[in-house]
């Protein structure tokens, strides 16, 4: 049955360029009621079933369709500012309250960016004094992540998710860390400053290539010294492919070091780490990028 699945797949993908879950949703978003697309919304990465499915390619389409970055902007708001986003981080936190799970999943690729980072430190005494993770949704990556960096003075964890920011300044309270409820983007422009190594873990990718080169220039523009310290989920080959291109739901995998020297950064360190060695360039990008 898989077989012929994959075989009637692949004739409908050479006649029309798409998932044929995309059509079917653009005609289910043409008629079904908004208080019951908003459920869609509100349980994007965890709803199961075949309509759960259709309608997340459609959603999906919509994204990678969206040229105007306002309407980028919105999207990223109503999945992860939203109820969606505050159940991927508590599924999440779930989880890796396990230690064994938080070692498998998150600590694999956080130990060799945690030394990166420190050699990083270590390379310019007194240049680094804040590390700024865009993006923190639980706070458990930074909260792990303040044990094994010293000669850093703030912690910072920034996420859209206004509820789940709310709940990190209670969770950690008498940690040191500061969190703050705001987009990215706009953090940059506003508070961004010199001495601030920025960390992301599976952030970039939910930005569109021209997103992220813009950023990185936002924040070369605003501080230096700054570093960008990442990890994120690719499937194309850094050698050879340069152009960003989709991945999964509303995501996409970018060159980071094309991306980052393109910019102006100097590439510190970097690591690729395979998810799985029979799957040619899916991998993971562990680097540090420094202007």
């Amino acid at each position: 049955m898989r077989k012929i699945k994959l075989f009637l797949k692949k004739i409908w993908l050479s006649v029309f360029k798409e998932h044929p879950y995309t059509r079917v949703g653009a005609i289910l978003d043409s008629i079904l009621p908004e208080s019951y697309k908003k459920k869609y919304y509100n349980d994007f990465w965890y709803r199961k079933g075949l309509l759960a499915d259709i309608m997340r390619h459609h959603i999906s389409r919509q994204h990678y369709m969206s040229c105007d970055d306002d309407i980028r902007k919105i999207n990223r708001n109503k999945l992860w500012g939203g109820d969606s986003g505050k159940k991927w981080h508590d599924v999440k936190k779930k989880l890796w309250s396990d230690k064994d799970e938080f070692e498998k999943q998150y600590l694999k690729l956080g130990r060799p960016l945690a030394l990166q980072i420190t050699d990083l430190i270590s390379s310019a005494p007194g240049s680094y004094h804040t590390v700024c993770d865009m993006g923190t949704g639980n706070g458990m990556f930074l909260n792990w992540l303040s044990g094994q960096v010293s000669g850093i003075r703030k912690f910072i964890g920034i996420d859209l998710n206004k509820e789940q920011v709310a709940e990190n300044k209670e969770t950690y309270k008498n940690t040191g860390l500061e969190f703050f409820y705001s987009e990215i983007t706009d953090w940059i422009n506003t508070r961004c400053g010199a001495g601030t190594i920025f960390v992301t873990c599976g952030v970039f990718e939910y930005f569109a290539q021209h997103e992220l080169v813009r950023l990185f220039e936002s924040i070369r523009n605003r501080a230096h010294p700054a570093a960008i310290a990442i990890i994120e989920p690719i499937n194309l080959d850094l050698v050879s492919e340069f152009m960003s291109k989709p991945r999964g739901n509303i995501a996409y995998s970018h060159n980071y070091p094309y991306l980052f020297n393109k910019c102006g950064y100097n590439v510190f360190r970097q690591k690729v780490e395979s998810f799985d060695p029979k799957v040619p360039f899916y991998s993971c990008v562990i680097m540090v990028a420094t202007l």
